[in-house]
């Protein structure tokens, strides 16, 4: 991939070289490096190009483009994972008005995978501050595992269905976890305003704090 692309792809997502790396698994010096002209790895290349992705950013041989379409799927754990990316990149870009509703926790923790928790948690932490998250979980699951970034309450059972809703930046995703992992998202900002005043509605006349001594709210 030419050098001068990946920072021109770089200063488009907002990110600086330090976030970049991160996202690819690799080190500033190292990105510093291939951006100066030096020569990828393959497999630094195929993490590059599937972040990426993630980002709706499709590369050509002359430039790029970020794909405009409206509805979006995605499958499996990797998409799963790529949903995450999407979410990260709008609170870099100042939406950090997120939501999780009708999450289910072992079955978002066994989709994502214990190591993209570990650095998930990783980068919300490194960017508190710069967003606020509501969670709402069925009435009696108290994991929590995002307290320290993430504010919980609890929807009577009656209210709750098994179809996982994030909304982040102007996207809504519903996640079914039937039959693997299947995640459809829409990309529309008249969409995402209607969503959050339903779960602002919700959140206030239905949920609930948590009846439990553990912690859920950010620390």
């Amino acid at each position: 991939m030419n050098p001068k692309l990946i920072a021109s792809i770089r200063t488009f997502l907002e990110m600086n070289q330090e976030e970049l790396a991160h996202e690819i698994g690799t080190s500033k010096t190292t990105l510093v490096r291939i951006e100066g002209g030096g020569s990828m790895k393959p497999d630094l290349e195929r993490s590059l190009i599937s972040f990426l992705k993630s980002q709706r950013i499709e590369v050509y041989e002359a430039g790029f483009q970020q794909i405009d379409d409206m509805r979006e799927t995605l499958y499996g754990s990797e998409g799963f994972q790529q949903m995450y990316q999407q979410l990260y990149t709008s609170i870099r870009q100042g939406n950090g008005d997120l939501w999780l509703y009708n999450g289910v926790s072992h079955l978002v923790a066994d989709g994502l995978g214990q190591d993209f928790i570990k650095t998930h948690q990783q980068i919300m932490n490194d960017m508190s501050g710069r967003f606020g998250w509501r969670v709402v979980v069925e009435e009696g699951d108290d994991a929590f595992w995002g307290h320290k970034y993430a504010y919980y309450k609890w929807i009577p059972k009656k209210h709750f269905n098994n179809k996982t809703i994030y909304v982040y930046g102007n996207t809504v995703a519903i996640v079914d976890f039937e039959d693997g992992i299947r995640i459809n998202l829409t990309h529309s900002k008249d969409v995402t305003d209607t969503m959050r005043l339903f779960l602002e509605t919700t959140w206030e006349a239905k949920a609930y704090d948590p009846d439990t001594e553990k912690s859920f709210r950010p620390e």
